[in-house]
């Protein structure tokens, strides 16, 4: 692929140019010194990509040099030169809930899973949770996926889910439980590795972590009356954030393997 500048796009215009997103046109103009000519991989955050150069920039003293009549006043305009694969997904299409933790921990989680191909990310609110985010800490997090998707160069963008309590997470998951595993150090649980080996994995798999302390006992027998297999990486207890890349970053390659 390409290592021309990673570059989100908001959309395809009917006569096949790109439109830069508005939040990735100043970085373009004012880090890149990006001009006419410049050449950039954009992607949608759907899993596909071209490479492209900008060949209009709107409000800048340099005049445009091409496509000047489209009306995309103050927007910076990309024209395709080559249409990249699609990005397809793995064997096994990951997602985590994470019991939300404070400051750059959950930052550090949202990046680490983003950077290892994870689809969805779902902070939980969960017994030992002490804050509630707002709008604000949602978008950081979505923003933070951005620059690691482009960090790592995927094509798809990790999906940041609204908070949601972990009760009503699993009551909505009720029908689909073979399709989750919870993190846990405690008695009655299987490594991660054994229990892989084990049993035939689902396509898609949502594993859950807790926050600092891990979830309560209340919460463990919960998803014991779910049959939610309790899963371990080890006697270690780790920060959410290592158990976060340790958990996916196990998985992705025992998958790769299969």
């Amino acid at each position: 692929m390409s290592r021309a500048p990673f570059i989100l796009v908001e959309q395809m215009t009917e006569d096949g140019v790109l439109k830069v997103a508005k939040n990735e046109v100043g970085h373009l103009v004012k880090v890149l010194r990006a001009g006419s000519g410049f050449r950039i991989t954009a992607f949608d955050g759907q899993g596909n990509g071209w490479l492209a150069e900008v060949s209009t920039l709107r409000g800048r003293n340099n005049p445009p040099t091409e496509i000047s009549a489209l009306p995309f006043e103050n927007d910076l305009i990309c024209k395709i030169l080559e249409t990249l694969p699609a990005e397809s997904p793995g064997r096994l299409r990951l997602s985590v809930g994470v019991g939300i933790v404070k400051g750059s921990r959950m930052d550090g989680a949202v990046e680490k899973a983003s950077e290892l191909g994870t689809e969805t990310f779902i902070p939980l609110l969960t017994d030992r949770t002490v804050v509630k985010p707002g709008a604000g800490k949602v978008e950081r997090w979505r923003n933070i996926a951005l620059a690691s998707a482009k960090q790592s160069r995927r094509l798809q963008l990790m999906g940041i889910a609204s908070p949601v309590s972990l009760k009503e997470f699993i009551c909505s998951s009720l029908k689909n439980c073979n399709n989750i595993w919870v993190m846990h150090n405690g008695n009655g649980t299987r490594h991660i590795t054994d229990l892989f080996r084990e049993i035939e994995l689902p396509i898609a798999l949502t594993v859950l972590i807790g926050s600092e302390g891990g979830f309560s006992d209340l919460e463990i027998d919960c998803f014991r009356n779910s049959e939610i297999p309790l899963v371990n990486m080890g006697c270690r207890p780790l920060r959410t954030e290592t158990a976060v890349a340790v958990s996916l970053g196990t998985l992705i390659n025992f998958a790769a393997g299969v």
